[in-house]
């Protein structure tokens, strides 16, 4: 199970030094408030799951389908798929149809490979 919290634009900017390289002008941080939204996505039967740094991930290939807003994807015809049950006795032992979904989240992306389709709940 997972929660999820919505971040929300700050509506004061305000500039980024970074060292060495110079300042960005006008960002807007990144704040949970009371408007933000929450939801619970929960997965059962996860056969195998990959937390990647959003700074180091590759877009998916294969067709994607948003399910819940850009946070929680399915994708079909995906490398990470096909890689996993070319690299696993799941081909061998899972008899029911297995899916691949990602969540994108601000720091990471999490790739979960599963039978059922997860639940999602806005709290």
């Amino acid at each position: 199970m997972l929660e999820v919290t919505e971040g929300i634009a700050a509506s004061v900017s305000q500039d980024v030094s970074i060292d060495d390289i110079g300042t960005i002008e006008g960002t807007r941080p990144i704040e949970v408030t009371d408007r933000s939204r929450r939801i619970r996505i929960e997965f059962s039967n996860v056969l195998t799951y990959q937390v990647t740094d959003e700074s180091y991930a590759q877009p998916a290939s294969g067709e994607m389908e948003e399910v819940a807003g850009r946070i929680l994807c399915q994708h079909t015809g995906s490398e990470y798929l096909e890689y996993v049950q070319q690299n696993s006795l799941i081909k061998h032992l899972v008899d029911d149809p297995v899916q691949h979904y990602s969540l994108n989240l601000a720091d990471d992306i999490i790739d979960v490979i599963t039978t059922a389709n997860p639940s999602v709940d806005l709290i």
